[in-house]
């Protein structure tokens, strides 16, 4: 299984990628998207995953939304 711990701005995640399928998007709140749009890089970079993000607002709390590409 593809697990990787993953940190953004000092919260842990630990996503079960092989079940994250294509299209399918999660939602990570974080304070400055483009240092944990860098932070995501670098897990998504070493399993070779390609991702696509953009930072978005979801019911109040800023974000970084990811999507499988």
């Amino acid at each position: 299984m593809l697990w990787a711990p993953m940190q953004v701005e000092k919260v842990d995640y630990l996503v079960k990628w092989e079940l994250f399928a294509k299209g399918s998007s999660i939602f990570i709140p974080c304070l400055s998207p483009s240092t944990a749009r860098a932070e995501v890089l670098c897990t998504t970079d070493m399993l070779g995953l390609k991702v696509i993000m953009k930072s978005v607002i979801h019911d109040g709390v800023r974000g970084l939304r990811i999507w499988r590409a």
